[in-house]
């Protein structure tokens, strides 16, 4: 009885995620790694502890979860002081606000896995310390499997009216994939004419997708709000086993802030249960293990730049019905499961950073994602469900069985039927461990009879990045701040030529915060989805693209799948947009606006430019490029600057614990800041040039009353000097800088 029960509520799930799916005190590390910390299957894998270490556990951070109702009285709710549903919803008939909970339990799982508290029981969410919004989905809930009846159109308006959300999770989507949209006649000579014009594909298939799914018009119309609202929604992939995510977490085809305020979650095959097999991480970071995603999972093909991927199989979570059922914790699976860990790590985000917004956010959690994977095999499979609908609305399910290798090495169709056979013998499917022999040989008579009848879909040079985007979400990482700047994740908006040659700037305004990001920041340039591209990631890409999909004859639209012409147009579009925004190939570099105090501590890459014109920049460990002072900003630190420092406002050396600020040349008209102190000074360190001219030597600190002390040393130095005050003056002697006190 236990098995069927909970199967039931697995293939409950299964259907809301692709239907409409619902897809403290610090201590050591270690000392979070309890019972409790491991209790849902999926923390560690997400590298959590590290950032509870830290003090980052979500506190004072709300989350929303747009879902089915979340049951507050649930003991993993009920420490939490402000959490509450924040719409009005009832079952069909019913009284607001009283629900059947066996029937609406998933709303209750998914907020557990973000933010359920850590109280010594059972398992923890990851931001255990966030408070949760709920908004339901739905007007009104069937007793039936918890069906909608109602939908509301503008799903995400509650949350635009709350100024503390920033972060919406979102276990749900349609059950519509572009490249299951079957387009008439009229729309394939609409997409014959719209050659490289990104706006007449897209509206293409919009058109396509309205005309035959009419009632997600207010839909679209509601994630549109939501990301011009600058929140960050994250949206589970999908359930159906596509090779692209469903079309919610597609959203970017049609508005563009969706590019940049959505980020889409696939889901992996974590180890559970005290099981073997599936994915562990290891104590080098390294994440290891023999499949990658769940069979059930869909892919992010289209959404690589824009993905990650977190743990969502049988993860044990709150039961809503747990006063009828008699037990609190029920396991479930999907993507659904998985986009509650990124949502969580993205609330310990923003407690980390508060100055950040929703893109940001998801830019450091793209940034720092794990891509360290070692899996025994080469290849993943899913079980992909299609629906088709014709242009009277008759839908027709077609079920395939989907293998996608990772490298190009051909195969007999024997050879495929062989390593699918290994598969289903390793793969440990959701029953009790004594009914795994039981559930195997019924799933190779399914695995049978789709091949028989369907036949197979085999993928070749298939990418990682196809399956799980940017790679494994990293929390323990994340928390450290920003770990590469993406000129895929800018616009032309932000070009510059006011600092040598032309460059790509990420601008982040702190806000008044002082924070420190301590991760090796690298950059990633934007490139063209090509055979002999600049980029390995997009080459990597574009092969997989032109492997299954771009190297048919596309001459004859009324011939060619649908999906090959999808990704033809998509691969026209992706490279017109990078010729119209003009950053293809240029570096990248960091800007720092507004009152705060910013530190980079890490051992950095990026080569643009690190410029400060607002608050403190300090550089504690290495910058590749050149570095700028203007208007009122000051870069200090101990680290080292490869490049040439121009200083047209303040540079300080160290501070005053001391330290020297190391340069490779120094062109200085503004104040250059030494701190003394009883242990000594700081001072600057210039490999080569030093040109002087106009620069104030700036005291801070115990200045003594005689004396004198090395303010700057380099290879070369030219110009004139002066003292801020008469306390001091300033004498350039030789390959040095001195300060005569007295």
């Amino acid at each position: 009885m236990m098995f069927l029960s909970r199967a039931k509520k697995i293939l409950l799930s299964a259907t809301l995620a692709t239907g409409i799916f619902f897809g403290s005190n610090v201590a050591d590390a270690e000392n979070f790694r309890d019972a409790e910390y491991f209790g849902s299957d999926g923390l560690d894998l997400i590298n959590a502890a590290p950032a509870y270490e830290k003090a980052f556990t979500g506190k004072g951070i709300f989350i929303g979860v747009l879902d089915q109702p979340v049951n507050f009285s649930h003991p993993k709710f009920t420490a939490k002081s402000f959490s509450e549903i924040i719409r009005d919803s009832r079952m069909s008939g019913g009284t607001k606000g009283v629900y059947d909970w066996q029937a609406v339990f998933h709303g209750t799982h998914v907020a557990a896995i973000a933010a359920g508290s850590r109280d010594g029981n059972v398992m923890h969410g990851t931001a255990f310390d966030a408070e949760i919004l709920n908004a339901p989905f739905n007007t009104d809930y069937a007793v039936d499997e918890g069906q909608r009846e109602t939908d509301i159109k503008d799903v995400f308006t509650p949350y635009l009216k709350r100024g503390e959300i920033k972060v919406i999770n979102n276990s749900w989507g349609s059950s519509i994939y572009l490249d299951e949209i079957l387009p008439d006649d009229e729309i394939k000579k609409l997409l014959e004419a719209s050659g490289e014009d990104w706006n007449m594909i897209t509206d293409a298939i919009e058109s396509a997708i309205l005309k035959l799914h009419r009632g997600l018009k207010p839909l679209f119309k509601s994630v549109a709000q939501a990301v011009n609202a600058k929140r960050l929604t994250i949206f589970a992939a999908g359930n159906a086993g596509h090779s692209g995510s469903c079309l919610q977490s597609q959203a970017s085809w049609f508005n563009d802030n969706a590019e940049f305020y959505l980020l889409n979650v696939s889901n992996l095959y974590n180890r559970f249960d005290g099981g073997n097999g599936g994915l562990v991480r290891n104590a080098d970071g390294t994440i290891s293990g023999d499949w990658l995603l769940n069979f059930t999972s869909d892919g992010v093909k289209y959404l690589e730049d824009s993905s990650v991927a977190a743990p969502g199989t049988e993860i044990l979570s709150a039961n809503s019905n747990f006063a009828d059922d008699g037990q609190a914790y029920i396991r479930c699976s999907g993507t659904s499961m998985a986009t509650p860990f990124v949502t969580g790590t993205a609330a310990l985000v923003q407690q980390a950073f508060p100055y950040m917004d929703g893109k940001q956010i998801a830019d450091v959690i793209l940034s720092t994602a794990n891509k360290n994977i070692r899996l025994e095999n080469n290849f993943r499979v899913s079980l992909r469900k299609d629906i088709d609908v014709d242009n009277d609305g008759n839908k027709n399910q077609k079920t395939f069985l989907c293998v996608y290798y990772f490298d190009n090495k051909e195969r007999t169709e024997d050879e495929v039927i062989a390593d699918l056979n290994r598969y289903v013998d390793s793969y440990r499917f959701y029953a009790e461990k004594n009914a795994d022999a039981e559930i195997r040989k019924a799933f190779k008579d399914v695995l049978k009879v789709v091949v028989e009848r369907h036949g197979l879909k085999v993928y070749f040079q298939t990418p990682l990045q196809s399956l799980i985007g940017q790679g494994v979400v990293d929390a323990g990482k994340a928390v450290n701040g920003l770990a590469a700047l993406n000129a895929r994740r800018l616009n032309a908006n932000d070009i510059s030529t006011d600092f040598g040659e032309k460059i790509a700037l990420y601008t982040v305004d702190t806000k008044g915060f002082d924070s420190t990001w301590s991760n090796d920041i690298c950059e990633i340039r934007e490139g063209k989805l090509a055979p002999e591209g600049t980029e390995p990631d997009l080459i990597e890409r574009y092969n997989y693209y032109h492997e299954n999909w771009l190297s048919k004859d596309l001459t004859d639209y009324n011939k060619a799948y649908w999906s090959d012409i999808l990704t033809e147009r998509y691969v026209a579009g992706f490279n017109a947009d990078v010729d119209k925004d003009g950053l293809e190939g240029l570096h990248v570099g960091l800007k720092k606006i507004g009152d705060g105090h910013l530190t980079l501590s890490g051992s950095n890459t990026y080569e643009g430019a690190t410029v400060v014109e607002g608050g403190t920049l300090s550089i504690d460990g290495k910058i590749s490029g050149d570095a700028y002072t203007l208007a009122n900003g000051t870069l200090a630190g101990r680290g080292t600057i490869d490049g040439t420092l121009f200083n047209r406002a303040t540079a300080e050396a160290g501070d005053s614990s001391g330290g020297n600020l190391t340069v490779g040349n120094l062109t200085s008209s503004g104040n250059l800041v030494v701190n003394v102190s009883s242990a000594g000074n700081t001072k600057f360190v210039v490999r080569g040039t030093a040109n002087l001219n106009g620069s104030t030597f700036v005291v801070a600190g115990d200045k003594p009353s005689s004396g004198e002390i090395v303010a700057l040393t380099a290879d070369k130095i030219t110009g004139n000097v002066k003292a801020a005050d008469s306390s001091y003056r300033v004498e350039i002697r030789g390959n040095s800088v001195v300060i005569v006190f007295g």
